[in-house]
Order: structure tokens, then C-alpha cells, then sequence
């Protein structure tokens, strides 16, 4: 008797994937920042954004003359709140998050910071859950230590491009890590950047392999640049990089 093909993953769309779909592709309102949950409606960070789908006005340049001066207020010796959100709403575009929402009030202005706690202007304190986009996860109390040895190396050799001269604190760092690292991990590339890593880890996975497709989960996040952008799953990108192929 004849037996059914086995089912697999790609057949049929799961309940999950239709569900997944249905809910954020369809009948959006793309000039809003619609909230997930009805309960947190109100706050920015449980919201997705969904950018406008209309095509953007036509720019109206004005041309000026260079202006070499620059006004009084760089003399101060510190800028109240005010004056800081005054600056960043005329000439600051936010990295990730929504512009507009984010200096009306979902950013703060941060003036100290302690071991994972940051403090604003009021002296608020707040736990840095994020560890600064993951960058400082020893802290933000820098030990008397590291301060000695960042000030050293700026005293010698304070920049170096990596692409046309060598180190020694390359070197020691290079030979630290092989001693401590586990197995034959044992060579290691020194990128700016959570996304240029990733950009790197794309591009030799693909060599090594000779495959091409990445694949990544949805509400994740790769980094800013062409590639990890691509590989990202956050409706944020889906407006201007959805078409990039491979991922």
C-alpha cells in the first residue's frame, strides 16, 4: 500500500509562522508605534516601530555660506537638560530607536553612573540592565587599574591602525587569549564593532562553507551595518533592508 511523503519543516506553514505573519504584516498602521501589549501600551520599550511606507518628501536644499564662529553657549561649563534636549532635537539623529519618541522624554539624560547603576539629573537611579548595548559588563566603576594602563598606552602609542602596523598590547592580548580560551581556539580578529564582527563572521562562514543563506531569529539583533542589518529580525529594518538577499 501506498504511503504518504513525510511532512517536512518548509511543506506548510506553521500555525506559529501564520500567526507571526498575520500579526505584524498585516493591516499596520506604518506611521505609528503600535504597542505589543495592550497593558504597555504606554511604554516605548514594549512597543514595535513601524516605519512610514510612503515615500519621503522631496529635500529642499538651501544653499549657505561656511560659517567658521561658534556660539556662547560651547563656553559653558555644563549644559543643563534643557539646553541638552534643545541641541539633540535640532541636530541629533537617534542609532536605533525612534527619533522623535526618544528625546521626547524615553531617553534621560544620564549625569553619573556606578557599578550597574546610572543616575540622571534629578539623581534617579536606574539598573543598566543593557550593560551599555552589552559593552560594559564589568560595571561602570572603572578600577584604578585599567585607568593606569589606558593612560599609559595613550602615552605611547594612543591610535594604531591595525591594517598597516603591529603592537605588543596586540600581541599580549593575542597570546592571553590562546592560553585561556578553551580547546584549539587559538586566533582572533580585533573588529571596532559588534557589527563588524559580525560582518566578519558572515563572510567566513560563507567562505568556509560555501553557502551563502544565514539564518537568524526573529526579534533578534546582528548590529547597524549592511550585513548584520540583513541578518537582524527587528520590524525596525524591515522597510529599507528586507530585500537584501542571502538571509
Amino acid at each position: 500500500r501506498s504511503q504518504k511523503p513525510p511532512r517536512t519543516m518548509l511543506s506548510k506553514p506553521s500555525t506559529l509562522s501564520r500567526h507571526l505573519f498575520n500579526r505584524y504584516t498585516s493591516k499596520q498602521n506604518f506611521s505609528t508605534l503600535k504597542a505589543t501589549r495592550t497593558r504597555h501600551a504606554n511604554s516605548i520599550v514594549n512597543q514595535i516601530y513601524q516605519p512610514q511606507s510612503k515615500s519621503l518628501p522631496t529635500l529642499n536644499v538651501t544653499p549657505i555660506e561656511s560659517n567658521t564662529t561658534y556660539s556662547d553657549i560651547h563656553d559653558q561649563f555644563e549644559w543643563d537638560d534643557a539646553l541638552i534636549n534643545e541641541s539633540l532635537n535640532k541636530h541629533c539623529l537617534m542609532a536605533w530607536g525612534a527619533t522623535d519618541p526618544m528625546l521626547a522624554g524615553a531617553a534621560k539624560v544620564i549625569r553619573g553612573n556606578d557599578g550597574v547603576y546610572l543616575f540622571d539629573s534629578n539623581g534617579k537611579k536606574y539598573i543598566d540592565f543593557s550593560s551599555q548595548a552589552v559593552c560594559s559588563n564589568l560595571g561602570h566603576t572603572m578600577p584604578d587599574e585599567i585607568k593606569q594602563s589606558i593612560d599609559k598606552q595613550i602615552e605611547s602609542v594612543s591610535f594604531l591602525y591595525g591594517g598597516l602596523a603591529i603592537s605588543e598590547i596586540r600581541a599580549r592580548l593575542s597570546q592571553l587569549l590562546a592560553e585561556i580560551c578553551p580547546g584549539d581556539i587559538n586566533g582572533f580578529l580585533f573588529p571596532s564593532s559588534g557589527s563588524e564582527a559580525n560582518e566578519g563572521a558572515i563572510r567566513i562562514a560563507r567562505k568556509y562553507t560555501g553557502r551563502k543563506k544565514i539564518m537568524s531569529r526573529y526579534r533578534s539583533y546582528h548590529g547597524g551595518t549592511l550585513g548584520s542589518l540583513a541578518m537582524t529580525g527587528d520590524s525596525r529594518r524591515f522597510d529599507v533592508d528586507k530585500d537584501i538577499p542571502g538571509f
